[in-house]
């Protein structure tokens, strides 16, 4: 291959960088590993997740290969919103990092938008995003036709490596309400305004970062509320055979605030727990207040 790539499709401006590989490498007539190998963006044997939520990788191979400068690159990832911040807020992207968004072992996708256009969007990176909020739909993070997870380095943006066309997905349509949350992560995430009035003044203040954090943070209160678990792994919570019902109950504290926020506290004084539970509760009820009044 030579130095830099003979075709070069200029990047959407909501595309993910995972997704932008894709589809290079396919234009190229090569797999996005291959890719991957070019531009030093290994970690030991498996490519980088390319996410950037803790830091920033080193893309000065990728530019040469696309012919595009980093700040353009970077822009596909969630750098500006979160990476950024690594030296600050150590804790918080550590958390975001672990369960916010997809890892290497999958990703998901909203069958109708790529029918309309083939190409991974930034905002399907985000895990508590289980909706398309243009087709009021659920995305699928697997082949119905041989159950594997999609994975974010597969050959085709479109395809499965059974050759399944993910277009050709059942749709499962959802009430609009649960749209809302991906519609919020949505504007947080490229500065938009809309349903922002859905939101309280303090809820609607938080960056995309904090409000993300936070609502991680709960979702695990409230599938422990729903399970009555006196001790719940996050990986359990973020599982998306459940995450979906787990995301949307935890984004209507959001919403009817703070008359929820009371409603889930005496909820969650209900649910069995340790002492180490209950000072892991505090802390984290702690951090929200001091959230909401930054």
């Amino acid at each position: 291959m030579s130095e830099v790539l003979l075709r070069r499709p200029i990047p959407y401006p909501d595309e993910s960088l995972r997704g932008y590989l894709i589809r290079l490498a396919q234009v190229n007539h090569t797999s996005p590993r291959k890719l991957y190998k070019l531009s030093s963006l290994f970690a030991g044997v498996d490519p980088k997740s390319l996410i950037m939520t803790t830091g920033k990788a080193d893309l000065s191979k990728l530019c040469i290969l696309t012919n595009l400068d980093e700040q353009r690159l970077l822009d596909l990832t969630f750098f500006n919103q979160l990476g950024k911040y690594a030296h600050e807020e150590v804790e918080v992207l550590r958390h975001i990092s672990s369960f916010g968004t997809c890892s290497m072992a999958f990703c998901q996708v909203c069958p109708l938008c790529l029918l309309e256009q083939p190409y991974h969007r930034k905002l399907w990176e985000i895990r508590s995003v289980t909706t398309c909020p243009i087709h009021h739909c659920r995305l699928i993070s697997q082949c119905p036709e041989c159950q594997r997870f999609i994975s974010p380095i597969r050959r085709f943006v479109t395809y499965c490596k059974c050759m399944f066309d993910y277009r050709k997905c059942k749709i499962t349509k959802v009430p609009e309400f649960e749209t809302k949350l991906a519609i919020i992560l949505n504007e947080k995430l490229f500065n938009k305004k809309g349903l922002r009035t859905l939101l309280s003044d303090e809820i609607q203040g938080l960056s995309f970062r904090h409000f993300l954090y936070l609502h991680i943070l709960f979702c695990y209160y409230f599938y422990q509320i729903s399970t009555s678990k006196v001790k719940v792994h996050y990986s359990e919570v973020f599982k998306p055979i459940h995450l979906h019902e787990t995301a949307i109950e935890t984004f209507h504290m959001f919403t009817d605030w703070p008359n929820s926020f009371y409603n889930f506290v005496n909820r969650y004084r209900k649910v069995p727990k340790n002492f180490k539970g209950m000072g892991k509760w505090m802390n984290s009820v702690c951090y929200f207040i001091k959230l909401l009044s930054i």
